[in-house]
Order: C-alpha cells, then structure tokens, then sequence
C-alpha cells in the first residue's frame, strides 16, 4: 500500500511517489472522512498508523471547522473501536493502536476547552475499563 511505501520505502522513487500522494491529504480538512474510513476499515498497521496521525493533525489545525455533531461521532467511533478491535490489533499494530488513542485524546481535550458538555470523558472511559481486563 502507499502508506507501508510512506514508512518503508525500498527506494528513493517510491518514498517520493508515496510522500506526494500522502501528504496532501493530511492539509486538506474534507480528508476527515476518508481518515475515518481507514480507520474503520482497514487492517493495515501503516494505514492505520497514517490515518490516526493525519487526523490528529487535520483536527488540531482545522478544529473550528469540524461540527460538533462530528467531533461527537468521532469521540465515541474511536473508543468503539478501541474496545471491539484494540485488543486484536494491539500485537500486531502497536504504534497503530496508540495513534488512535493519542487521536482520542486529542479529540478530549479539544472538546473539553469548550465546556462542560464535553467534560463527561471518565464516565465513558470507566465503561471502556469495566469491559475487559484486555483493555488495561
């Protein structure tokens, strides 16, 4: 794929070809959803990987500009996701597994700054630690 190319280019052509096809997608705030989507979908830890970080960073730099209604979604999406597919991945993804956890804390303390219908994080965090001993 072109993110494992992103990572862990054989050669000089294929890190440029991957570099110039990745890296806008990272500035371009209409990405969020296709973000999302690799997220959701895929079993790749570079794509993974680049997913979660590039919707880090699209949300940090864009953050007035993402509806709250999605801020909302995405919060609960990732600690879904977390819960159903995080201890599978953890193995095999590691760093994978921590971009989206860095992703769900940056979505956390964006949303809390901006009052307190969105400080309720430890009662939907305390659900996520009662479900498993996996998650600890």
């Amino acid at each position: 794929t072109c993110c494992h190319a992103f990572y862990n280019p054989t050669n000089e052509e294929q890190r440029k070809t991957s570099h110039d096809t990745l890296l806008p997608l990272v500035q371009n705030p209409s990405s969020i959803s296709l973000f999302q989507f690799a997220i959701a979908n895929s079993k790749q830890a570079t794509t993974l990987l680049f997913a979660a970080n590039g919707l880090t960073k699209l949300l940090t730099n864009h953050w007035v500009s993402v509806a709250d209604t999605q801020k909302d979604e995405m919060k609960t999406f990732l600690l879904n996701l977390l819960y159903t597919t995080g201890p599978e991945l953890l193995p095999m993804a590691k760093h994978s597994v921590s971009a989206i956890v860095r992703l769900y804390c940056r979505l956390v303390k964006l949303c809390w700054l901006e009052g307190p219908k969105h400080q309720n994080v430890t009662e939907h965090v305390s659900k996520f630690l009662q479900g498993s001993q996996h998650h600890f």
